[in-house]
C-alpha cells in the first residue's frame, strides 16, 4: 500500500482506529471444519449470532449467540444436513433465524431456527434437516451462497458446475441459473439487487442480469494466475476488484459499474499471498480488505473523482485470520463513536474489532451515523422475479425511524397543483416523485437536536397515507376551475399547514365565486 497517497484530504474519517475486543468479549474454544474454502469468508454473522463449518463428519456448522461471550462447549450442538463439508454460509439480511448454507454434496440448504435457538444461550441439542429446506440443481460441490439485498427470499449460488443459480427460496425453486465458460470464483449483488458481478477461473469479470440470465458486460480482470474477488461500491456506479497483478502483487482495481472495460484506478498493496476480500460500507463510504492469513484489515475512503481511493489506516494483530465478516451497521456503539464492527476467525477463537472515529465529549456525532440498511426487504420474491426494482429499505439511526419504500415500477403522475399552493405543495410533490424513482425519502431531522432530545420530540401520531385529496378552487384568466388536489404528505404537521393555506385561498377567491354562481 506504500504506492497509495501518502497525504490524505481533510475527512471526518482521517483518524478512524481499529481496535481489538478485550479478551473477555473474545469466544474461544472454536473447532472449525479443516476445509479450506479459499473464496468464502468462512464466518458469517448478523445482529444475534455468528456461524463457523465445525470439524466432524457430514457438513456441520454451529449457530452461536454474540450475547454468549467466553468459551463454546467442547462438543457443542451443530445443525447437521449435509452429506459433505460446508464450503459457505450466509445469513438472511431480512430474518436473524434463517441462514443458507453451500456444500460440496453439491446442495444448498436454507434453515430456519427460530423455534430450537434464542439469542439468549446456545444450541441444546443436535438440529437436523427437520428444520431446512434443500435447494437442489448444481451437479458439482457448491462454493458461494448470497442473498439478495432487497427482495425476500432470492439466493445466490455458485458452483464448481461452471453455473450461477438464483433460487426463490420461499417456494424452494430454482429460478434461473447463468451458464458461464468456466467456474466462478466469486459473486456479490449489486446495491439494488438487480445485477450480480462474478469473477471466474478464466480471469475474466462479467456483470450478469440475473432474471434473464444474459451476461451483459465481461471484460479481463486481474491477470495474475490467482482468483479475484469483487464488491459493487454502494449507489456510486462503481466496482472494485481486488486479486493479483501479473508480476503477483495483491492488487485493487476501481472501475465504472456502467461500463466495466473502464479502469478508473489501479493501485497495488502489497507482495503477499493471501485472498484478500473486499467489504464496502455505503453509509461511510470506506472500504476494508482483509486477507486470509494477514493479520491486518486495511481501509480506504471512496470518492466519486480522482483518485477515487484513499488510503486511510490499518487495524494489526498478532494471529492470522481464517475469515473474516462485517456485522450490520444496527450493531455498533453510537455512544463511543462505533461506525463498524468485524469478526475476525482465528484458528481457534473469535474477535470482535471495532472501528471508531475519535471525536471530543462536547462533539455532535450525528454526522457518522446517516440512514442506513434497515433489514426489511423492499420487494417480495414475486415482485422481484417479476421485474420489478427497489432501493434498500433504510432506517434513520438517531430515530429509528424506518422509510417506507415503493418499488420503481410505481406509476402514479402527479396532479398539477394550483399557483397559489405550489410553494406549499413543492415538498410534498417532491417526495412523491422520488418515490417514484425507487429513492428512500426519511423525515428530517434538525441537526442542533440532541438523539434523546429528537425522539422524546418524535410525534405518536399515526402517519397518513402516502395520498391525500383536497376540493379546490382556482382562477384562470377569470374563469373559475373546481376540481381535486392530490398531494404527498408525511406527517400530520405538513397537512395542517396545506389545509391552512388552502382554506385561505378559498377565501379570496369568495368573491369570484358568488359571481360565477350568480351568473
Amino acid at each position: 500500500w506504500s504506492s497509495m497517497s501518502k497525504f490524505v484530504r481533510s475527512s471526518k474519517f482521517r483518524y478512524v482506529q481499529g481496535r481489538a475486543a478485550n479478551k473477555d468479549d473474545i469466544y474461544e474454544n472454536v473447532n472449525p471444519s479443516p476445509t479450506s474454502a479459499p473464496d468464502s469468508n468462512f464466518i458469517a454473522a448478523n445482529s444475534k449470532f455468528f456461524a463457523i463449518p465445525w470439524k466432524g463428519g457430514g457438513g456441520p456448522f454451529v449457530v452461536h449467540p454474540l450475547s454468549c461471550k467466553g468459551k463454546l462447549n467442547s462438543v457443542p450442538a451443530v445443525f447437521q444436513g449435509h452429506s459433505a463439508p460446508i464450503q459457505d454460509l450466509s445469513f438472511s439480511p431480512f430474518c436473524d433465524s434463517i441462514i443458507a448454507s453451500a456444500s460440496e454434496d453439491s446442495t444448498l440448504r436454507v434453515w430456519n431456527f427460530a423455534e430450537v435457538l434464542d439469542s439468549s444461550s446456545p444450541l441444546k441439542e443436535d438440529a437436523d434437516e427437520k428444520c431446512s429446506v434443500q435447494l437442489q440443481g448444481h451437479s458439482k460441490k457448491v462454493m458461494l451462497a448470497r442473498w439478495n439485498p432487497v427482495a425476500d427470499g432470492i439466493l445466490l449460488s455458485s458452483s464448481f458446475d461452471n453455473t450461477i443459480r438464483i433460487w426463490d427460496a420461499n417456494k424452494a425453486s430454482e429460478f434461473r441459473s447463468v451458464e458461464l465458460v468456466d467456474s466462478p470464483q466469486h459473486i456479490a449483488w449489486n446495491y439494488d439487487g438487480s445485477l450480480f458481478a462474478c469473477t471466474c477461473k478464466d480471469k475474466l469479470l462479467r456483470i450478469c442480469d440475473p432474471r434473464t440470465g444474459a451476461v451483459a458486460q465481461e471484460v479481463a480482470s486481474q491477470g495474475g494466475s490467482k482468483g479475484a474477488h469483487v464488491c459493487f461500491l454502494g449507489d456510486k456506479n462503481m466496482l472494485a476488484t481486488v486479486g493479483f497483478s501479473p508480476q503477483s502483487d495483491r492488487q485493487i482495481i476501481l472501475r465504472d459499474s456502467r461500463d466495466i472495460t473502464k479502469t478508473l484506478v489501479s493501485q497495488s498493496i502489497d507482495h503477499d499471498f493471501g485472498m484478500l476480500f473486499p467489504f464496502f460500507d455505503p453509509d461511510t463510504n470506506i472500504l476494508y480488505l482483509a486477507g486470509k492469513g494477514d493479520c491486518n484489515i486495511r481501509y480506504y475512503e471512496i470518492v466519486p473523482t480522482e483518485p477515487y481511493i484513499h488510503f486511510l489506516d490499518e487495524f494489526s494483530a498478532k494471529d492470522p485470520q481464517r475469515g473474516v465478516c462485517c456485522l450490520p451497521k444496527t450493531v455498533v456503539d453510537m455512544a463511543n463513536t462505533e461506525i463498524n464492527r468485524f469478526l475476525r476467525f482465528c484458528e481457534k477463537y473469535v474477535e470482535p474489532v471495532s472501528f471508531s472515529v475519535p471525536r471530543k465529549a462536547d462533539q455532535s456525532n450525528d454526522d457518522l451515523y446517516p440512514p442506513t440498511f434497515a433489514g426489511k426487504p423492499s420487494l417480495s420474491g414475486d415482485e422481484w422475479i417479476k421485474g420489478s426494482n427497489a432501493s434498500p429499505a433504510m432506517v434513520d439511526m438517531l430515530t429509528g425511524q424506518v422509510a417506507e419504500e415503493v418499488k420503481s415500477s410505481a406509476s402514479n403522475n402527479p396532479t398539477p397543483a394550483a399557483p397559489a399552493v405550489e410553494a406549499e405543495l413543492h415538498k410534498g410533490r417532491q417526495h412523491k416523485e422520488s418515490r417514484q424513482s425507487g429513492e428512500v425519502q426519511l423525515k428530517e431531522v434538525d441537526p442542533a437536536v440532541k438523539p434523546k432530545e429528537r425522539q422524546a420530540e418524535t410525534p405518536q401520531e399515526t402517519l397518513l397515507p402516502v395520498e391525500t385529496s383536497f376540493d379546490v378552487l382556482h382562477t384562470l384568466n377569470g374563469i373559475e376551475l373546481k376540481g381535486k388536489l392530490t398531494v404527498t404528505v408525511n406527517t400530520n404537521d405538513r397537512l395542517k399547514e396545506m389545509e391552512k393555506r388552502i382554506k385561505e385561498l378559498e377565501l379570496e377567491n369568495a368573491d369570484l365565486r358568488a359571481k360565477l354562481n350568480a351568473k
